[in-house]
């Protein structure tokens, strides 16, 4: 698994949602019933290495977009914004940064260009080992980076990313490797924002990019702009984006 960004070939049509901005940019980084129709499981998982630690059974009530249970051999934990931390089925509803209890089955143990220790592992807390496994002795957490909810049923709900990472058709990508191969696709553009917006039906979310021009400089049209934008991402990432149609 490469220290870049993973990605994919994605299909369709690439089109990023384009909006100009008059000055640049400020932000900041930072149960429904299935009603007796048949269950359809759904997993939480690294896509690139298949490690998945969420998931659903057919043995437990199941909601849509949500997830019942940890997957065999996977053992979670919730830090939230307070400093504490949650796990367990006996776990109260809340919201909070994912972690794994490590070792567990899929997750990788090294990096191509990139320190796995910390990218994964460097400002995690600590956690009892294993019983068995030296002795129970302390454990760092593994980082996952989505932010998940435990509802009241005590189903999972993922709410993306917490850091610039979306998630465009299941592929992640910082918003930082997009931003900088969009601002070199046209002279006039002083400064982009990329941001990945949840579609309102749920689903993949899909790619805006804000636009500063530089001073002086006359706009380029849309359909221009989603051109190079689409052929400096394709080339900066190795890969094709599936994002929608732009607007004014």
């Amino acid at each position: 698994m490469s220290g870049k960004s993973e990605c994919t070939r994605g299909g369709g049509p690439a089109q990023p949602v384009i909006h100009r901005l008059a000055k640049p940019a400020v932000r900041n980084r930072c149960d429904t019933d299935n009603g007796g129709a048949c269950r359809v499981g759904c997993m939480h998982h690294v896509k690139q290495i298949g490690g998945g630690f969420l998931t659903g059974t057919m043995l437990q009530p199941c909601a849509p977009s949500t997830f019942t249970t940890p997957s065999i051999g996977a053992r979670i934990c919730l830090l939230h914004d307070d400093g504490s931390r949650s796990e367990g089925h006996t776990a109260p509803p809340g919201k909070g940064e994912l972690a794994l209890h490590p070792p567990m089955l899929g997750t990788s143990t090294r990096l191509l260009n990139r320190d796995h220790d910390e990218c994964y592992y460097a400002g995690m807390p600590s956690a009892p080992g294993p019983v068995g496994v030296n002795g129970g002795a302390p454990i760092t957490l593994r980082r996952h980076g989505d932010a998940m909810e435990r509802l009241p049923s005590g189903a999972y709900r993922a709410h993306g990313r917490i850091d610039d990472t979306m998630n465009l058709n299941g592929v992640k990508v910082s918003s930082a490797e997009l931003e900088a191969a969009c601002n070199r696709a046209h002279d006039a553009v002083l400064e982009t924002a990329a941001v990945g917006v949840p579609p309102p039906g749920g689903g993949p979310e899909k790619l805006h990019v804000f636009v500063v021009l530089k001073k002086g400089q006359e706009a380029p049209p849309l359909n221009k702009l989603k051109i190079l934008f689409n052929k400096a991402m394709a080339q900066a990432l190795q890969a094709e984006k599936d994002v929608i149609a732009a607007h004014e």
